[in-house]
């Protein structure tokens, strides 16, 4: 799970299909939120590339003390923590899909 996904308000998001970006605006944000801390994964310790996933997203999250990035392709999920001195990231691996359409029947 995400930690204090709750603490965080999301900030825009860029969802690119495997041929275009696009910046849809979130009519459900709870339910987003929601349906991302609650994706069962595990970390991995290497650093793997997935960018190369048909479908991806990154969101920005904006909290009191700092905001972070969030990527999400098919098979991972990857945090970087922003507005640090050195960037830190962590990277998760999905143990299942991700449910491409109901993320995106919460976007406009």
């Amino acid at each position: 799970n995400l930690e204090s996904a709750e603490a965080y308000a999301l900030e825009s998001i860029h969802l690119y299909d495997g041929i275009e970006y696009k910046y849809p605006k979130c009519t459900d944000e709870d339910a987003f939120i929601d349906y991302l801390s609650n994706l069962e994964m595990f970390r991995i310790s290497e650093y793997y590339n997935f960018l190369n996933d048909e479908n991806r997203m990154n969101c920005y999250f904006i909290g009191n003390e700092k905001a972070i990035g969030v990527t999400l392709t098919e098979h991972s999920i990857r945090l970087t923590y922003l507005g640090e001195k050195n960037l830190e990231d962590e990277m998760f691996y999905l143990k299942s899909d991700v449910d491409w359409k109901y993320l995106e029947s919460l976007l406009e």
